[in-house]
């Protein structure tokens, strides 16, 4: 039986939310702060650096993004006249504070720092607002694998939240940050997405077919390759459809929530098993909400992922990593290294204990076959 990366929509929310007003992102703010929704984190991010240029009366900005980052997500704000700086991460993916504070001395421009709470686990919030403060930079918390606020994040006065990557949903971006800076934004407008929708429904609606009848669908390439977010350079847009299905679906965040962390843990029980591999968060923080169950594999991690998915476990990789990052393998050795060796197991909400099972039984043998 095939399992799918991401969660599955119900045909009950997708009629529903034709006729739902379209979610304002509220529940993702805290005041006094604000929201504005996009297609794209890519779009968002580029946007509210436009704005903060505004907002700081300055022809250039320098961002200060860590190694271990998606080069893809940095397309828009390269169009900018943006200075932008890898900083070093350490092996547990938080900054290397003293690297930057060197790094970050002489800086004549506005700075920025961008902070990824990866996985949809905690980083180094405090430590970060601390260090920022102290050196006059703005904190902006990359929270794109944060299904929601939580006590553990949220410091800063500009965060970024990508919904469809937790929730079944066709794309979204909901910027948080002031009233000024939004004010200094172009704000968006309403995409036309019929046909991207179209297709994203299609897609989810075979796969949820097929995985009714346990039809072994990841062996067919087309329905196996994962959508990518309607929204990519789709501008200044939100999409009507996404906003109003998340609508729908914010009633049910503390389900998703206890679900996901069930079934991070249930997968964990399986590991117990096994030597290897490293698992990289052992235990849950109260009141996270895990994006995915990331798995250290010391060797061979790609030969690992194959064979997952040769028999329907959706294993994955971190998708890319910036040219500058990779040209410089002794300051970012750990972003290097993580990415090699770190593989992604889903463990989303759509998933029944029978599948929680199947892709901890798969996990178990792997690993098992690898250590004898």
């Amino acid at each position: 039986m095939t399992i799918t990366w991401t969660p599955l929509p119900t045909i009950s929310d997708l009629l529903s939310a034709i006729r739902t007003i379209p979610s304002s992102g509220s529940q993702w703010v805290r005041e006094p702060l604000r929201s504005l929704t996009f297609t794209s984190g890519s779009e968002a991010l580029s946007e509210c650096i436009r704005a903060l240029m505004k907002y700081t009366n300055a022809a250039s900005i320098t961002l200060w993004v860590p190694g271990y980052f998606c080069n893809s997500a940095l397309i828009s704000s390269r169009r900018l006249p943006v200075n932008i700086k890898f900083y070093r991460n350490c092996a547990s993916l938080s900054p290397d504070w003293d690297a930057l504070e060197n790094a970050v001395k002489g800086e004549s421009n506005p700075q920025i720092l961008i902070l990824v709470h990866y996985f949809g686990f905690p980083n180094a919030t405090t430590e970060a607002k601390r260090f920022c403060e102290s050196h006059g930079i703005i904190l902006f918390e990359d929270s794109a694998h944060v299904l929601c606020p939580n006590p553990h994040v949220g410091k800063a006065d500009i965060q970024l939240f990508s919904p469809h990557k937790m929730l079944a949903l066709p794309d979204g971006a909901i910027l948080v940050a002031s009233q000024d800076v939004i004010n200094l934004t172009r704000g968006t407008q309403c995409g036309s997405r019929k046909r991207d929708n179209l297709n994203w429904i299609t897609k989810r609606m075979i796969q949820k077919g097929l995985k009714k009848i346990h039809f072994p669908w990841h062996l067919v390439r087309s329905l196996d390759r994962e959508i990518a977010p309607a929204g990519v350079g789709g501008g200044l847009q939100y999409n009507s459809y996404s906003l109003r299905l998340l609508t729908r679906l914010e009633r049910k965040l503390e389900q998703v929530i206890t679900q996901r962390r069930q079934n991070y843990a249930r997968i964990l029980s399986w590991l117990t098993r096994v030597s290897s591999p490293r698992i990289f968060v052992p235990s849950l923080v109260e009141g996270v909400c895990p994006y995915a169950l990331p798995l250290k594999v010391e060797s061979g991690c790609a030969s690992v992922v194959e064979r997952l998915r040769s028999r329907g476990i959706p294993a994955s990789t971190w998708p890319d990593l910036p040219p500058e990052v990779i040209t410089s393998p002794r300051i970012h050795a750990d972003a290097i290294s993580t990415f090699n060796k770190l593989m992604l197991i889903p463990i989303h909400q759509s998933l029944s204990v029978r599948e929680v099972d199947q892709i901890g039984g798969a996990l178990n043998e792997v690993f098992k076959s690898i250590s004898s």
